[in-house]
């Protein structure tokens, strides 16, 4: 008999069982069918490092009571449920029914389930019922939760929130392995609500921890609830995260997620620290999603960043996004690299002080607005229709800004190069130059002020090239700015067909160096010049044959002339300014350098200084001398009109001799 009795298994190897209230169940041999707490009863069960605890024939390892709290498991050793069947296999499974209060499940072992048949199979499994509870799960460094199932549904940890409004939830701190061939980790199932809470942290204690993934997700979260997912320096996520419900989803992440992350509808928010998330992030799409936030501090996302329809945030001060950010409204840059920028909703805002853009920022809709005070962007800036601003004082920008049809305002102020100048399309555009050289405006920019009534204003601004300014019909210069000649300036479009340039008292054009001229984008329209300051024509070589063609009407507003001359003759070259087709009125005020000449007496009309052409007409008033003109012993006087027909309204330079005593 004793023999016989030796044969048998022990089927209960822990102890006490039946507990009692508030008892210390140990575990320290192999229990076959399972261990179950009753009802109502609060245990500790510790479970040895030589312990197992295997299914019961329902299909369930351990078991905690229903609605019981107060609970605490200490797993040291396996809980393993194994099986081949159409039905569930659990390994932990606690059911709060209707209580409140908290239960801490510890696992320092393993908890499994796996599943050979058609059936689920579940590390842990947890229903949470309309009561205030909190579950907290920890899985410590070396221990293991997991589920495999061949034919069904595989979760390491799987829980559900029941109906109701009561204010629950479930807290998980992985050390160690949580894993399922369907889903690592799904929670937030069932009717989830707003008091509704899970935290995950994944890599406690600095371990290398791990969540992974099957066919699902890593983690699969559903319902309306609040959920945070911390994967901290040492932590790796193996496969999607994903969220299917209304819920507000917050991921902090410093670790490793190999897979897409889903934060679906509502509030979320994606705190990237460090690390390497190899995927895509997606905040949620369509209008009705949510706000959602995105901060950059460190760290490589190898895919894309899409925030959704709703009016989204993103902070960005360091680490790479190798693909584009998408769909965001409001983004702010100081550091980082991004592999693009891509806002399809109505005014979008990017301010940018530091960090690369190394494609194009785009935006389709509305009112647009860039910030840029520094930090690089390798494309284009194409902002589309609406009314939008560019606000530039520092950085670099490769390609153009770009605007369609609307009111658009550039503030250009101090610093920053803009390589291919801007193109603001149709509307009335207005754009300001403050402080500016030639090492910001890049001679080969175009400055493109687009069809409509446009007005480009200088504030102690110096630039050269002046064919590049096109599409204005006001260009003003102010503060003591200077524009320098080398071709022709055309004012106006092909719909206002001609424009203004108005020149303050403190301000200079140069227009030596050569021929150039001012002319009206229309054939037979005026150009119209305005000078309160100086027009000077002896910049460049000593060469007494520069001129400035006004094709249209000047006005001199106290306004200065300068010209190189040689003082001779009648026959002497001298630069010149021509006014072609208009008018010359006003008071400007002539002044002549003398390149070399000699003096002598003036026969005819004199040195011509001022050319009307093509039916010009010039005030007797509009041209003076600015002081004494002199050469050897001759003095010259500035006239209007010659002696030769058509020579009305030219003015020259005739010489006097001093009387001889």
């Amino acid at each position: 008999m004793s023999s016989l009795l030796a044969a048998l298994p022990v089927q209960a190897q822990c102890l006490p069982d039946p507990p009692g209230a508030g008892a210390t169940v140990t575990c320290s041999g192999t229990d076959p069918d399972g261990f179950a707490a009753p009802a109502g009863v609060p245990v500790t069960v510790n479970v040895n490092p030589s312990a197992t605890i295997q299914q019961a024939p329902s299909g369930q390892a351990l078991t905690f009571g229903t609605n019981t709290f107060g609970n605490t498991l200490n797993n040291n050793g396996s809980i393993v449920a194994t099986g081949n069947g159409a039905g569930a296999f659990t390994g932990l499974s606690f059911s709060s029914g209707a209580g409140a209060g908290s239960n801490l499940f510890n696992n320092l072992g393993t908890i499994s389930a796996t599943n050979t048949g058609a059936g689920a199979a579940t590390g842990i499994a947890i229903l949470q019922g309309n009561a205030a509870s909190t579950i907290r799960i920890v899985n410590n460094a070396g221990a293991t939760i997991a589920g495999t199932a061949a034919g069904g549904a595989g979760a390491g940890i799987s829980q559900t929130f029941a109906a109701g409004a009561a204010a629950r939830a479930l807290v998980i701190d992985n050390s160690g392995i949580i894993q399922g061939t369907t889903d690592g980790i799904a929670a937030g199932t069932g009717a989830a609500g707003a008091a509704q809470t899970i935290a995950i942290t994944n890599g406690v204690g600095g371990s290398a921890a791990q969540i992974n993934g099957g066919t699902g997700a890593a983690l699969n979260f559903a319902g309306n609830g609040v959920y945070t997912v911390t994967n901290l320096a040492s932590g790796t996520i193996n496969g999607a995260i994903l969220s299917s419900g209304n819920d507000r989803l917050t991921i902090d992440n410093a670790g490793t997620i190999n897979g897409n992350v889903s934060q679906g509808n509502n509030n979320d928010t994606f705190i990237m620290r460090g690390g390497t998330l190899n995927g895509n992030l997606d905040q949620g799409s369509g209008l009705g999603d949510g706000v959602d936030t995105f901060i950059m501090t460190g760290g490589t996302i190898n895919g894309s960043v899409d925030q959704g329809g709703e009016l989204d945030f993103a902070t960005i001060s360091g680490g790479v996004i190798t693909g584009g950010l998408n769909e965001g409204d409001f983004v702010t840059i100081t550091g980082g690299q991004i592999g693009s920028i891509n806002m399809t909703l109505a005014n979008n805002v990017v301010t940018m002080s530091g960090g690369a853009v190394i494609g194009n920022i785009l935006a389709a809709q509305n009112n647009d607005t860039l910030n840029l005070s520094g930090g690089s962007i390798g494309g284009f800036v194409n902002f589309g229709n609406g009314n939008n601003v560019f606000n530039v004082s520092g950085g670099t920008v490769a390609g153009a800004l770009i605007s369609g049809n609307g009111s658009d305002i550039v503030n250009w102020n101090g610093g920053g190069v803009l390589s291919s100048g801007f193109q603001l399309g149709a509307g009335n555009d207005t754009a300001i130059f403050t402080n500016l050289t030639d090492a910001n405006l890049v001679p080969t920019a175009v400055i493109d002020g687009g069809t409509g009534t446009d007005r480009l204003t200088w504030v102690n601004t110096s630039a050269t090239g002046v064919a590049r300014f096109i599409n204005w019909e006001l260009i003003e210069l102010t503060n003591n700015s200077r524009l320098t000649f080398a071709s022709t300036l055309t004012l106006g479009d092909a719909g206002t067909g001609t424009g203004t340039l108005t020149v303050d008292a403190t301000s200079t054009v140069f227009a030596g160096n050569g021929s150039h001229a001012i002319v009206p984008f229309t054939a037979g329209q005026l150009a119209t010049v305005t000078n309160a300051g100086l027009i000077d024509l002896t910049n460049g070589p000593a060469a007494a044959t520069d001129s400035l063609t006004i094709l249209g009407n000047y006005t001199g507003q106290n306004g200065r002339l300068s010209l190189q001359t040689v003082l001779g003759d009648s026959a002497s070259p001298s630069d010149r300014l021509i006014i072609s087709n208009g008018t010359a009125n006003g008071s400007t005020a002539i002044g002549v350098v003398n390149l070399g000449g000699p003096g002598a007496p003036t026969l005819g009309n004199g040195i011509e200084v001022v050319s009307a052409v093509n039916g010009a007409t010039t005030s007797t008033g509009a041209f003076s001398q600015a002081g004494p003109i002199a050469a050897g012993a001759f003095e010259y006087i500035l006239y209007r009109g010659g002696v030769t027909p058509g020579s009305a309204d030219n003015w020259y330079l005739r010489s006097t001799a001093p009387p001889v005593t």
